[in-house]
């Protein structure tokens, strides 16, 4: 198969297509991006009243149940597949505990913070806190015991969001908004997921995307 050196190809249509630089680094361009999803443990807790309950899941596994205002903390890292400056989603991975005859509601928060890695210049600031609530979610009634769900929290426009940026949390269940009834038995949080598109294989140097 031939190799042709010091040339840009590119394969698809229009404003669509993956280009292949001339150094062989391949990058997605419109719908050639793809998305990836980091994936946030919930483990980290503060002792005391505000800690997430272990309890059996199945087998010998535990997971945390949260009752309302218990919280966790956490943080993680924009990994270098990230198209810079893009919007990532937050979903919450959660599982029922038990079977009600009716139907109920949870709701939970994710509050956090940002900050860019410092890569020249002046250490970045973080950014201002702020909060995703998510909706009030129903637990249709009769929904078998422990059944897997996926529920977003929201969304967090990183206009200037760079990889490596940390990103630092803190996640709650919280009283409904409206009207509802809560489940008896609290729910099992598994963890919580980050979508965000990629547009490159990784970073073409250790600390920027360029």
């Amino acid at each position: 198969m031939p190799i042709y050196k010091g040339e840009v190809h590119r394969f698809g249509v229009d404003a669509h297509y993956t280009e292949f630089e001339a150094t062989g680094f391949r990058k997605g361009v419109g719908s050639a991006k793809s998305y990836n999803d980091l994936y946030l443990p919930i483990a980290v807790s503060k002792p005391g009243g505000t800690a997430p309950n272990w309890e059996n899941l199945t087998g010998n596994i535990e997971a945390y149940t949260f009752a309302i205002g218990d919280y966790v903390y956490g943080s993680t890292e924009l990994l270098h597949d990230y198209e810079e400056g893009g919007t990532i989603e937050v979903h919450l991975h959660w599982t029922t505990n038990g079977s009600e005859v009716g139907d109920t509601k949870v709701a939970f928060t994710f509050e956090y913070t940002w900050a860019n890695f410092p890569n020249t210049g002046a250490l970045p600031a973080l950014a201002a806190a702020a909060t995703l609530t998510m909706a009030d979610t129903t637990i249709a009634g009769g929904t078998a015991d422990l059944t897997c769900q996926s529920t977003t929290i929201g969304n967090i426009a990183l206009a200037t969001g760079k990889i490596g940026a940390q990103l630092i949390y803190r996640f709650q269940r919280v009283a409904l908004a409206g009207a509802g009834s809560n489940p008896a038995a609290d729910p099992f949080c598994i963890a919580i997921g980050v979508h965000y598109l990629a547009d490159t294989q990784g970073s073409r140097s250790q600390y920027t995307k360029t």
